[in-house]
């Protein structure tokens, strides 16, 4: 009876560790798809980027165990976030968000410190700022999470927040948010793209400004650039000076972003 006993405890053991196997298996699965979806978010027009953004955060919510989601890009000519999509929240949350994070002390803090913030566990001084009084405080989050995103380069792109009312997030979720950074960033750079105005000459880049255009939407230097081709950084700098020329833009950034909304990176 002893052994039978052992057998049986064996038995369910070995099926327990089967279970988290292929829950392990499950979940990684599923993270591709996330970083897929996002991934092709960044390669349409504004509209199938928003609607894009949307499938790929319903991806992600069985994973992080959010409720509300949202992304917003920083515009760097008017100094202020705009909303790529809102998943969940009520409008005037999100546009209040956007409106206030980046004057609230703990989110300069989360941009210094560049990881994940979760709203679990945050100290009562952490939420005493605009952020935490007029938006976490007054709508009894239970849970969330903040994330800033950058260009290679350093440059403040956008935040994601992810919110649940009724439960914790996934203890993962801050570990997927930073796996998916290097799909998000695309994203944030495609929605900061202002209209094509009429000006852009794309016809008339040469073949090298194309293959350092190329590169611009992953956020890379004039160093790593340089690297890449085989040239020196003065030339990768009079390149992208005569890309944003030619395109009609105001900055790299915004070059990087037009070059994906008029497809000329294929």
């Amino acid at each position: 009876m002893a052994r039978i006993g052992r057998s049986q405890r064996h038995r369910r053991r070995y099926c327990e560790v089967e279970r988290m196997t292929l829950s392990v298996e499950s979940g990684f699965a599923q993270s591709v798809m996330v970083f897929k979806a996002f991934e092709l978010a960044s390669r349409g027009s504004p509209d199938f980027l928003r609607a894009a953004t949307s499938d790929a955060l319903n991806l992600l919510r069985p994973l992080a165990h959010f409720e509300m989601a949202s992304l917003s890009y920083w515009d760097e000519g008017s100094n202020q976030h705009s909303p790529v999509v809102n998943f969940g929240y009520p409008s005037h949350i999100v546009a209040l968000c956007d409106a206030l994070i980046h004057t609230d002390e703990t989110f300069h803090a989360l941009r210094e410190r560049r990881t994940p913030l979760r709203l679990r566990g945050l100290s009562a001084p952490a939420l005493s700022g605009t952020v935490g009084t007029k938006v976490i405080q007054r709508n009894s989050f239970r849970d969330g999470l903040t994330h800033c995103f950058f260009s290679r380069d350093g440059r403040y792109l956008g935040y994601m927040n992810l919110t649940s009312l009724s439960r914790d997030l996934n203890d993962s979720a801050t570990h997927i948010v930073q796996l998916l950074e290097a799909a998000i960033v695309p994203v944030l750079m495609s929605a900061a793209l202002p209209a094509p105005d009429g000006t852009c000459d794309s016809g008339s880049l040469t073949s090298r400004e194309r293959e350092v255009l190329a590169l611009l939407p992953s956020g890379s230097t004039n160093n790593e650039i340089a690297r890449a081709l085989s040239i020196s950084p003065t030339t990768v700098a009079r390149h992208v000076e005569h890309i944003i020329a030619k395109l009609g833009a105001q900055n790299r950034t915004r070059a990087a972003c037009l070059a994906i909304e008029l497809g000329l990176l294929g």
